[in-house]
């Protein structure tokens, strides 16, 4: 115990000061350094309006399949040339395509994958 009182002692009773050698310039906040390789690849949201209700909504990109969503894209749904630069906002989608699969001439593959979208509540609100 004694030994460690007179260190403390020692330490605060040094009139030399203490040199810290830091590059000059560097911002010296903490930033941990980000390792992960799965931030390094992505795009930002593209920033598009409905093409009914023009509304602004923000569209996701999708890292696994290297493109951005299709949920909000017209022409995903209804596979017409025409339609692939259109979007369209989700209580829009939901209005149009609720019950209404035949009248769009859209399949069964697609309309599963709306109710699937519906059971997980992927149609929240994506308005900006």
């Amino acid at each position: 115990m004694k030994n460690i009182n007179q260190t403390s002692k020692n330490l605060l009773n040094t009139n030399e000061p203490q040199e810290i050698s830091l590059p000059k310039g560097e911002n010296l906040t903490f930033k941990p350094p980000n390792k992960s390789r799965r931030w390094k690849h992505t795009k930002p949201d593209l920033t598009v309006f409905c093409f009914i209700g023009n509304e602004k909504l923000a569209i996701r990109y999708n890292l696994p399949r290297k493109k951005y969503s299709q949920k909000n894209n017209w022409g995903y749904w209804t596979s017409q040339e025409a339609d692939q630069k259109k979007y369209i906002c989700n209580s829009c989608l939901k209005k149009i395509l609720l019950g209404r699969f035949n009248d769009w001439g859209i399949g069964a593959e697609k309309s599963r994958v709306f109710h699937a979208y519906l059971s997980q509540n992927k149609f929240e609100n994506n308005t900006i």
